[in-house]
């Protein structure tokens, strides 16, 4: 099995070459890529796209302009942490037997990952 997947991971590397996605590239500014990416996948799948850069900016912004947004690594700890809040997690701990279940499947797949 083990020879099998790394056959897979070779071919991966070799025999294919894959692309970013539109959304890759339009988080990272490149605008131009993603409308080049786009209109390669309607080609091949034989069909037309409306998807102009110029849509794009006026959707999203020039990417000039959101270049010039840099966040710092706290900032950026501080909104991915935001998402945590006592509101979300606080049902898993509605009852005594749902917060017991909740820390044995968190027990439990900590202890896997630190496994492997």
């Amino acid at each position: 099995m083990g020879t099998v997947t790394f056959v897979m991971f070779l071919a991966r590397f070799l025999l294919f070459h894959l692309f970013e996605s539109p959304k890759f590239l339009l988080s990272r500014g490149r605008q131009a890529e993603a409308v080049a990416l786009v209109h390669g996948m309607a080609f091949k799948n034989k069909t037309k796209t409306w998807l102009t850069e110029d849509i794009l900016n006026e959707i999203g912004g020039h990417p000039e302009e959101a270049r010039t947004l840099k966040l710092s690594n706290m900032e950026i700890v501080k909104r991915k942490l935001s998402s945590f809040s006592a509101e979300r997690i606080g049902p898993l701990f509605h009852t005594r037997k749902l917060g017991t279940i909740t820390v044995l499947l968190c027990r439990c797949w900590g202890r896997t990952l630190f496994l492997f």
